[in-house]
């Protein structure tokens, strides 16, 4: 009796990083060293609650499952330090926060992500994590660095690598600086200097694919990626 097994076709990343996350991915948008994944908005993407860590790892895992690379970029946390705020997914509309345990909620989050880089750890040759970037947002600033603090530290004597870039994009009022700003919480493309200099230091590229003007498109992208041509960065279907 022969068994045959269905080969799966996947999408071949050609020795480009894929660069997972919520919206914040789109920051590695239109260079030809990456290619971005946008999983889902951060209200669902996070580490806040045991059924949203569930949502992410299984997006993540599927995403991984339909790709063929060697590399990749895990890009969360903001929407978890926006969170802990006690202000809700729109502390600027909000006067008044509630009371919330934020080191606490720093552990339990982090705690969390570290059991999905080393899910993504067993499937890919080489992790990277994005620290959680800064906002135009100082009091969420002050989380993020003790977020950031805790991640890196849980991630001492692993192989993942962690990218640590904030100290260079913030203004001395703790906001990020308008040049590096896409909008109030997210940052542009010129991140992508920081990184790439962190890459080529460590030996994963080469050569900067830093362009601001730069567009790239994929011919090859199969029916389960949807290419996002406003934002340059591929969702599923």
């Amino acid at each position: 009796m022969k068994l045959f097994i269905k080969k799966i076709e996947k999408f071949d990343l050609q020795n480009k990083i894929a660069v997972i996350g919520d919206s914040h991915s789109r920051s590695f948008s239109y260079n030809k060293n990456f290619v971005p994944f946008f999983l889902e908005e951060g209200k669902k993407n996070n580490f806040i609650n045991k059924q949203n860590f569930k949502f992410v790892k299984k997006k993540t895992l599927k995403l991984l499952n339909s790709i063929k690379c060697n590399k990749t970029i895990l890009f969360f946390g903001e929407p978890d330090s926006r969170y802990l705020q006690g202000k809700g997914w729109y502390p600027w509309e909000v006067q008044k926060a509630e009371e919330v345990d934020i080191t606490k909620g720093i552990e339990e989050s982090t705690d969390r992500y570290i059991k999905l880089i080393n899910s993504v750890s067993r499937r890919v040759d080489e992790v990277i994590v994005m620290n959680v970037i800064v906002t135009a947002y100082s009091e969420q600033n002050k989380i993020t660095k003790e977020y950031n603090e805790c991640l890196k530290n849980k991630l001492r004597g692993t192989d993942v690598h962690f990218i640590e870039i904030n100290k260079m994009l913030l203004n001395d009022k703790n906001e990020i600086k308008d040049e590096y700003k896409g909008d109030q919480i997210h940052a542009s493309n010129k991140i992508q200097i920081h990184v790439e200099d962190f890459l080529k230091k460590n030996g994963m590229i080469e050569h900067s694919g830093f362009y601001i003007k730069l567009k790239w498109d994929h011919s090859t992208v199969f029916r389960k990626f949807k290419k996002n041509d406003r934002f340059g960065c591929f969702t599923l279907d």
